[in-house]
């Protein structure tokens, strides 16, 4: 397969590497949702009762203390700077005098602080330039390296000018994904100092965020999807119970939709090189790994190895299954021509089983909108059946809910999703005399 992007002709490899490339830079989420689910996912690794007991839990709020402040310092600040930079206003010039920062630090109570704080989100440029030159930027990976801007999303201008926000995209990222790379940051340290002897912080912290993500998708389930419906956990089964059934499963009527969840997010290095095995390696971590475990598990349910508390199989007329990661791909029918190639065949042999719906993949923004539909009168498995029936099976979901119009009104979210942020903005009414008016 080839495709045709600016008068050059690519391979079906070559246009993989490149998609993965612009889907990523061109993926432009909405900041309230994207803000929100950072912070759940900050407050399950760190007061979740049942996470806490997890062999695999990391210390995730000390991690990002070491940065510089605290998580709770960082929103903070983050927020106040980047209103007052009108990050969320493209018409306006994103500029925070000098004296606006001070009275920002101020009323954050990090006046004391103010270096050290302001080190977490801002830089020079010789800082910058310092950056570039230690991750090897240069030539066509000079184009798409993009980690320092994410690091430091505001310019400290010279003097007393104070700063220049450089992009709404980094200061969304700052605060959002910015949490969990800060924190991952510090386990490579920890790793690169073999802190208590032990070189395996990263494997450990990876493992603990999946857990956390698994939560996170858990819960949201069973807020978002009405009632009668039944949603459940993964289940173990197997010699010692050393398998598991998807993460998420939601009975609705006689559909089963499985959702299989990955925490990863798209790695630096396929993104930098568009070299098509750095493309491959990378999806086959995101997806396939987990399109194949997807497979295993409907397997597993359909002869009666594994079992579903208060799911009899035998009245499910549609098994429906989702891959959901944290990391966001552009959805093209060529995307999906190397999924079904380097699939297991094995393992995805269930597949092919007559009550099995067509596989579909969505990322947690996409996920979240599509529990929102069905919180909103939407059916789950009908909506699932629909996309994956039609020309948009391969498709994004925002592009499938615009052109193909399943329902009346998409634009809608998860009152979980919004509870989240009014919460998030409520602690910052003391400090910046907010209202929250919902």
């Amino acid at each position: 397969m080839k495709g045709r992007y600016g008068g050059f002709r690519l391979s079906g490899d070559d246009l993989l590497a490149y998609e993965l490339q612009i889907g990523h830079y061109y993926s432009r989420p909405p900041w309230m949702e994207e803000m929100a689910r950072a912070r759940e996912l900050y407050r399950l690794a760190t007061d979740d009762v049942e996470l806490v007991t997890s062999p695999d839990r990391v210390p995730v709020g000390d991690w990002i203390s070491r940065t510089g402040i605290t998580a709770e310092l960082q929103w903070a600040l983050g927020f106040g700077l980047s209103s007052t930079a009108n990050a969320w206003d493209g018409e306006k010039h994103p500029h925070v005098p000098a004296s606006v920062v001070d009275e920002l630090l101020d009323r954050a109570g990090l006046s004391d602080r103010g270096e050290s704080a302001l080190g977490v989100i801002t830089a020079d440029r010789a800082a910058f330039q310092a950056a570039f030159s230690e991750l090897h930027a240069s030539g066509k990976r000079f184009i798409w390296e993009l980690r320092p801007f994410n690091t430091w999303p505001f310019l400290r201008l010279q003097g007393t000018a104070g700063l220049l926000l450089l992009g709404r995209p980094w200061m969304l990222s700052w605060l959002s994904e910015g949490f969990h790379y800060r924190a991952m940051r510090v386990a490579q340290a920890e790793d690169a100092a073999a802190t208590d002897g032990r070189g395996d912080h990263v494997q450990r912290y990876t493992a603990y965020a999946g857990q956390v993500f698994e939560a996170y998708c858990l819960g949201l389930a069973r807020d978002g999807v009405p009632e009668p419906a039944l949603v459940v956990g993964e289940q173990k089964y197997g010699k010692g119970g050393g398998q598991k059934t998807s993460d998420v499963a939601v009975l609705i009527g006689d559909d089963l939709v499985l959702f299989e969840v990955n925490a990863r997010r798209v790695g630096a290095e396929p993104l930098l090189t568009g070299d098509p095995l750095d493309a491959s390696k990378e999806l086959a971590k995101l997806l396939v790994k987990k399109i194949n475990q997807l497979g295993v598990s409907i397997g597993a349910l359909v002869d009666g190895t594994a079992a579903l508390p208060g799911v009899d199989m035998s009245t499910v007329e549609r098994i429906i299954p989702v891959v959901v990661s944290a990391g966001r791909v552009w959805q093209t029918s060529n995307l999906w021509t190397y999924l079904d190639r380097a699939r297991d065949l094995d393992k995805c042999k269930p597949f092919e089983e007559g009550r099995v719906e067509p596989l579909q993949a969505l990322d947690a923004g996409e996920y979240e909108r599509l529990l929102a539909l069905a919180y909103h009168g939407g059916h789950l498995g009908e909506l699932l059946a629909r996309k994956a029936s039609g020309p948009y099976r391969h498709r994004d979901l925002a592009v499938w809910l615009a052109e193909d119009k399943p329902v009346a009104d998409h634009h809608v979210r998860l009152p979980a999703v919004e509870a989240i942020f009014q919460s998030m903005i409520s602690e910052l009414e003391p400090l910046y005399g907010m209202r929250n008016d919902g």
